[in-house]
């Protein structure tokens, strides 16, 4: 859902989107799923969204790297490519540089490593999603207790995920 509410503030007009799933498994595995659901629902009253390309890494040695003939490729070209993963996210920032590219598509990644904040500082990355470990981590330990205890639990779980702008970190040294 985050990443859905960050396409619409960040890049408000028409665009052609492409994600990167690199939870593995395919379209079928829940997180997956749960993933393109959340960005559906969060574009759902817009048509300025297409969702024109979908892969999922299977391989998370190579991971990016197998897609970037399809991304770059895409007709109409992509605007925006969604990558799930830090190391996704840094591998499609590298590759645009490579060829040149940087900004045709916008990346919005995932992450906060000192990579991707320099990714974010040289507009290589357009915004980046972050959670926070510790809440997550307490989190799961949270449910875990309940489950012990045959308590309820909300299916939900707020991370305490945040999308990061480049304006929000400033140039980084």
């Amino acid at each position: 859902k985050l990443a859905g509410i960050t396409l619409r503030n960040r890049f408000p007009q028409p665009q052609q989107v492409g994600i990167i799933l690199s939870f593995g498994g395919g379209y079928s595995t829940s997180q997956n799923a749960s993933f393109i659901q959340g960005l559906q629902y969060s574009i759902r009253d817009t048509s300025e969204y297409k969702i024109s390309l979908v892969r999922t890494v299977k391989n998370q040695h190579i991971g990016v790297e197998t897609y970037i003939k399809d991304i770059i490729k895409t007709d109409p070209p992509l605007d925006i490519i969604i990558c799930t993963t830090a190391r996704d996210t840094e591998a499609m920032a590298q590759a645009l540089i490579d060829l040149d590219r940087v900004g045709k598509p916008m990346i919005i990644g995932f992450g906060d490593s000192p990579t991707i904040r320099t990714l974010l500082s040289e507009g290589v990355v357009g915004a980046t999603i972050t959670r926070n470990p510790e809440m997550g981590g307490k989190l799961a330990v949270e449910t875990i207790i309940a489950l012990i205890q045959n308590s309820r639990i909300n299916i939900f779980q707020d991370p305490g995920a945040t999308t990061i702008y480049p304006e929000q970190i400033g140039p980084v040294k």
